[in-house]
């Protein structure tokens, strides 16, 4: 039994010895292994020339809010020092009354912050979905004139030769492409 099974062993080790030595070469060619790259899409959006334009919109439509909220904000103080002065003169119905126009101004005032907080981050949102598929189809025109079987985030990739990144070339196509994105300033229309 112990022979037959060393045979057995001796007989496969010969076999696979054969296999491994005997076996053609087999040509490891760069076209055997997919093509990939890698692309910093959030370094693209952030240094395009058009996600620049998108960034100073945003400052100056958020610094143009915070000129009205802080102009609100003073109307309302000197409001409520008014209404704090009337409340020994007041009969006690006057003042609710008053008081009650003083919240409502207060929940506008509220309502306005929100609604220009939700403005802003819309804006934003559509003008940066404009820029991300801009910024995608250039990445995918690169990977169709290369022949990319793969496109890796970098964000992904531990380590990855420098000649595979594409963000360069990514960034300057994007560049060429579209420079400006207007950002609309309003909500959408409820259905």
């Amino acid at each position: 039994m112990l022979k037959k099974s060393l045979k057995a062993c001796l007989l496969s080790l010969a076999l696979f010895s054969m296999l491994i030595f005997t076996a053609p070469s087999v040509s490891l060619a760069q076209d055997a292994f997919p093509k990939m790259a890698v692309v910093d899409m959030n370094g693209i959006l952030q240094r395009a020339k058009a996600g620049k334009t998108i960034q100073s919109q945003l400052e100056k439509k958020r610094a143009d809010y915070q000129k009205q909220i802080k102009k609100q904000e003073t109307a309302l103080r000197s409001a409520e020092k008014v209404l704090l002065k009337e409340k020994g003169t007041l009969s006690a119905a006057d003042f609710a009354k008053k008081r009650r126009i003083f919240e409502k101004k207060v929940l506008s005032a509220q309502k306005m912050v929100h609604e220009h907080k939700r403005t802003l981050e819309y804006g934003v949102s559509v003008a940066l979905n404009v820029l991300k598929k801009s910024a995608a189809q250039v990445v995918s025109d690169i990977a169709k004139e290369r022949k990319l079987s793969m496109i890796f985030l970098k964000d992904s990739v531990v380590i990855a030769e420098k000649s595979l990144d594409i963000t360069a070339e990514a960034l300057k196509r994007l560049d060429a492409k579209i420079t400006k994105i207007p950002v609309t300033w309003s909500l959408p229309k409820k259905k």
